[in-house]
């Protein structure tokens, strides 16, 4: 009896949410496999940290209570009494947490606030929040592009007063978390009245 081969990662099966990933793999060679072991590491762009080593009897293994926007590296290996396999390696990208939901606040003649909700992300910090807005199209068929944003960054509060606005004016409004590890996904554009002077 000799250690078993390098597993065969089935990449088209492996995916991952914005808080589990799901891997499957195959013995590539014949041979006896009692187990196999998998190293999940996370990395960033200066270090990379094992986080959890699972030993397991089935060719498949999920991961959860992962970090969204973050990337993972799996590594695979068969086990037999003669000892381990050469470890197999999937990198992984958790998608980005949820995007934030919009609420209405006060609103004047030349300003609106704009408040939201806060995911708890547990050691995930945020960064700053990065807000943009328009002047919404007056009709359906009016044609708006991405040059028409304007962004406000570095917001570190839930809510934010948007000033110098025109009055009776309706304005389109989003926002996205900057975290270390990415960006969330951009809220839902929201739209917002200002009151008449």
């Amino acid at each position: 009896m000799e250690a078993p081969g390098p597993v065969e990662i089935l990449r088209e099966a492996c995916h991952a949410t914005s808080g589990k990933a799901i891997l499957h793999w195959q013995p590539k060679t014949k041979g006896v496999v009692d187990s196999y072991t998998i190293t999940c590491l996370i990395k960033t762009l200066s270090w990379t940290e094992e986080i959890a080593k699972v030993t397991c009897p089935q060719p498949y293994q999920i991961f959860t209570d992962l970090r969204p926007s973050t990337k993972y590296i799996f590594q695979i290996c068969a086990n037999n009494k003669c000892g381990p396999s050469p470890p197999e390696t999937v990198e992984l990208f958790t998608k980005p947490p949820l995007p934030l939901v919009l609420q209405a606040g006060n609103a004047t003649g030349s300003s609106i606030q704009i408040k939201w909700c806060d995911y708890n992300l547990g050691d995930l910090k945020i960064i700053y929040y990065l807000l943009s807005y328009r002047l919404a199209a007056r009709s359906s068929y009016q044609i708006q592009t991405n040059d028409d944003w304007g962004e406000i960054s570095n917001i570190m509060g839930l809510e934010y007063i948007l000033d110098g606005l025109n009055s009776r004016s309706r304005y389109d409004v989003k926002v996205t978390a900057l975290y270390q590890a990415g960006t969330s996904v951009t809220s839902e554009v929201f739209q917002y009245w200002t009151r008449g002077m």
